[in-house]
């Protein structure tokens, strides 16, 4: 029997104002998981961590993969100063959501979550607020969704335009 890894956060399905994400396939992993090394000052059970939702397709049309978002993250971490071997998930599934017109699109897309890491929440949030600008203004998309969660749950959702 084959066991599913177990992260401290929820990548389930997921609603927000105006839209939603539904995960389909495997769970892409990038990194050792050692976020933080060297002599450990503290430690906490708590867990936080962003989950960034982004479609791929520009006007109607596919044109982005899961492939140029974590390669658009990763290289966006390091600009930000994230440890390089810091873990980052990321799984493709079904992004939906409402244009300005009120017309309901359903598209392809990915979410991504990464976990905080040597920073504050503050600082941590500000860092997947940038990132999220980034996604939106490189992937041409209106509009980005990023959650931050403590321990798998909710804490805030926050629409990022470019």
């Amino acid at each position: 029997m084959t066991t599913m890894p177990s992260y401290p956060a929820n990548l389930g399905a997921t609603h927000f104002p105006g839209g939603g994400f539904h995960p389909k396939g495997s769970v892409y992993k990038h990194g050792d998981g050692r976020a933080e090394l060297g002599a450990i000052k503290f430690r906490s059970q708590e867990a936080i961590a962003a989950r960034i939702f982004v479609g791929f397709n520009v006007g109607g049309t596919p044109c982005w993969t899961i492939e140029n978002l974590i390669d658009l993250v990763m290289r966006m971490r390091l600009l930000q100063g994230a440890n390089p071997s810091a873990t980052l998930l990321a799984q493709k599934g079904i992004y939906q959501h409402t244009t300005g017109s009120r017309q309901v699109v359903i598209e392809d897309g990915a979410q991504v979550i990464i976990f905080m890491g040597g920073t504050s929440l503050a600082a941590f949030t500000d860092e997947m607020i940038a990132l999220a600008t980034e996604i939106a203004s490189v992937l041409q998309q209106e509009l980005v969704i990023v959650e931050i969660q403590r321990n798998g749950v909710t804490q805030e959702t926050i629409g990022v335009t470019p």
